[in-house]
C-alpha cells in the first residue's frame, strides 16, 4: 500500500517575519533587564545609602532624596513590566485569553485603572503571530486610555468565531476629542492587523455616546496547520 507522496510546505512569509520580530523583542528585553533595570536598581541604591549616612537628619535634602529614591522605585516596576509584556516566550506557553488578561491585570496594576476582561468562545488555538498582534494591540489600546482618555474603567473582550478571533476595548472617557484616529498609535495597530488580513475598526462620538471602541477581527483558519492527511490504502 501506498500513501500520499510527500509534499513540501514552503515556510509562510509570515510565520518568517513574526519569529524576527520575536527574537528582536526577546533581545530588547534581556538588554533593558540586564543593563538598564540593574543600573536602575544601583541608582536607588546610591540614593538611599546617601540619605541614610550623608545626610544630617535636619537637612530638608531628606526628604527630597526619599521622593527621588521612591520615583525610581516606580520606573523600575515600569521598566520590568514593560519587559514582562515585551519577552515573547508567553505567547507559546498559554492560551490567548489568558495572555491578555495578564496583560490587562499588570497593566491595571500599574496605573490604577479599573478593567473588567471578558473572554467568550475563545479558540484553543490561535497562531503565535495572532496573539503577538492582539497582545501589541491591547498593550498600544490600554496605554492611548491611561494617556488620554480620563477613563476610570476599561472593558476588554475577546472571544471567537469559526474561523476568526476578535478583540474589542471599549472605555468610557473623553473619545477622540483631542487626538484622532491617524495618529501614531492608532496607525501602528492598523498595521499590525491588516499584516495578518484582518480588520482594525475604531468608533468615537463624544456627542453621542463616551468614549471610544477599537475592535480587531483577525481571521486564522488558514494560518493553523491542517490535520494530517489518512493514508489511502
Amino acid at each position: 500500500m501506498q500513501g500520499r507522496p510527500f509534499i513540501p510546505i514552503e515556510p509562510d512569509p509570515a510565520d518568517e517575519i513574526s519569529a524576527v520580530r520575536r527574537e528582536e523583542r526577546a533581545r530588547i528585553a534581556r538588554e533593558l533587564h540586564d543593563d538598564v533595570a540593574q543600573r536602575l536598581a544601583l541608582l536607588q541604591v546610591g540614593i538611599d545609602q546617601l540619605r541614610l549616612y550623608a545626610v544630617p537628619p535636619e537637612s530638608d535634602l531628606g526628604p527630597r532624596l526619599a521622593a527621588l529614591s521612591a520615583e525610581t522605585a516606580g520606573i523600575i516596576a515600569a521598566l520590568r513590566a514593560f519587559v514582562h509584556d515585551l519577552h515573547p516566550r508567553q505567547a507559546g506557553q498559554a492560551r490567548v485569553d489568558e495572555i491578555l488578561r495578564s496583560i490587562c491585570d499588570r497593566f491595571s496594576e500599574r496605573v490604577q485603572l479599573r478593567i473588567d476582561f471578558v473572554a467568550r468562545a475563545v479558540p484553543e488555538r490561535v497562531p503565535r503571530q495572532v496573539v503577538d498582534c492582539l497582545s501589541r494591540v491591547l498593550q498600544e489600546a490600554l496605554s492611548n486610555v491611561a494617556r488620554h482618555s480620563g477613563a476610570q474603567a476599561v472593558t476588554v473582550l475577546v472571544w471567537g468565531s469559526k474561523d476568526r478571533v476578535h478583540l474589542a476595548i471599549r472605555d468610557f472617557g473623553a473619545g477622540l476629542q483631542n487626538q484622532t484616529a491617524g495618529g501614531i498609535g492608532f496607525a501602528t495597530m492598523a498595521e499590525r492587523v491588516t499584516a495578518l488580513n484582518g480588520q482594525l475598526r475604531i468608533v468615537s462620538a463624544p456627542q453621542v455616546m463616551p468614549g471610544t471602541r477599537i475592535t480587531a477581527t483577525i481571521p486564522i483558519a488558514e494560518m493553523l496547520p491542517s490535520d494530517p492527511l489518512p493514508e489511502i490504502p
